[in-house]
């Protein structure tokens, strides 16, 4: 049984939860054992009548962001030193670090919708303090916990000041939270009804690809879909090839064609997100929205450009087999030489049953 701090044996009534987090850090293990002591705790509070206490709780998140998640990572930043003496069959450490940054999230957020107004202001002046003293340990998950706290302007306008502080002072921050900061402080603006101000923001920062999605938003919000449009094509240029913001902003491009109510647009930007996604339920969604008329050039185009790409041949035998074109699968395969090389993780077993029914 791992971790050696083990609750299934005690009364819940008598677990000091802050107190915990702080036994386990002092001498912690290996990132497996911590991680399941950290577990323990969390799951631990959910199954006791400190559950009922949402106070009680958030003292155990807030251990968790400043003592345990801290702990973690610096189990597996030396256990990534220490290559020679680390066993790599066993699982990777950083996976439990994200895994418990995960579920501390999750908890505070659900924390969130339940807590009281006294309580809420409580977590909104530590997350503040907290990112006012440079800690920079899980800054998305305190500024998501402060913007979540949010009940009044007073609270938007401390909370602004705190962003501004981050900004002016960008020397101290990573890039990345300056530009969360930013991108922060133009959300609650807009949360307030202050839109002059935010799209001031958004304007004097459109190197950033946050605040140019923000500004075509706020274009197609406007109904000016036009400038949305070509700034969709224009920043398209600049985001890498599957960055999270290409996807956003084909997701942009794909909402504006649907608000547009033009067939063909809304059929060539589903066709161009398939094709950027490689996600099968995407070509479902096409094939579907597709007019009959213009389905067969739009499948031929589908076809070709995954045909030249070497690195999509898996995405094109899973579109062989949605259409039931065995006699193409059949040709693909016996040119990759089965399954295995197009890498068909999931589907594989299937398709094979539908080609031996096939033939």
């Amino acid at each position: 049984q791992k971790g050696k701090f083990i609750l299934r044996n005690l009364p819940k009534t008598e677990i000091d939860y802050s107190q915990a987090v702080k036994d386990i850090s002092e001498y912690p293990t290996n990132a497996a054992d911590y991680y399941e002591d950290c577990r323990d705790l969390l799951d631990s509070i959910k199954h006791s009548d400190a559950a009922e206490s949402p106070d009680v709780l958030w003292d155990l998140l807030q251990n968790l962001i400043v003592l345990a998640i801290p702990t973690l990572k610096d189990l597996y930043e030396v256990a990534d030193l220490e290559y020679d003496s680390y066993d790599y069959d066993m699982d990777d450490p950083y996976q439990y670090y994200e895994e418990l940054c995960s579920e501390v999230y999750q908890s505070c957020m659900a924390l969130m919708e339940d807590a009281d107004n006294t309580l809420k202001r409580k977590i909104f002046g530590w997350a503040l303090s907290y990112i006012d003293t440079g800690n920079d340990e899980q800054f998305d998950l305190v500024l998501e916990l402060a913007d979540a706290a949010i009940m009044d302007e007073q609270m938007a306008d401390e909370y602004l000041a705190c962003m501004d502080r981050i900004i002016t002072n960008d020397d101290e921050w990573d890039d990345a939270q300056v530009r969360l900061a930013i991108r922060s402080k133009v959300l609650c603006l807009k949360t307030f009804g202050r839109n002059q101000e935010a799209i001031r923001i958004v304007k004097d920062n459109q190197h950033d690809l946050d605040m140019r999605i923000l500004l075509i938003e706020e274009l197609i919000e406007s109904g000016d879909y036009a400038t949305a449009k070509k700034l969709c094509n224009r920043y398209l240029q600049d985001a890498g090839a599957y960055s999270h913001h290409r996807t956003r902003l084909m997701q942009l491009k794909l909402r504006i064609s649907d608000l547009e109510g033009d067939p063909e647009s809304q059929v060539e930007s589903r066709k161009q997100f398939f094709l950027h996604s490689r996600d099968i339920s995407h070509y479902r969604d096409l094939k579907s929205f597709c007019p009959k008329e213009l389905w067969k050039k739009c499948s031929e185009e589908i076809e070709a450009a995954l045909i030249e790409d070497s690195m999509r041949e898996h995405i094109l035998a899973q579109v062989y087999r949605e259409n039931a074109d065995y006699g193409k699968l059949l040709q693909l395969l016996a040119k990759k030489k089965g399954l295995s090389e197009l890498h068909l993780s999931f589907g594989a077993e299937a398709a094979k049953a539908d080609m031996d029914e096939f033939l």
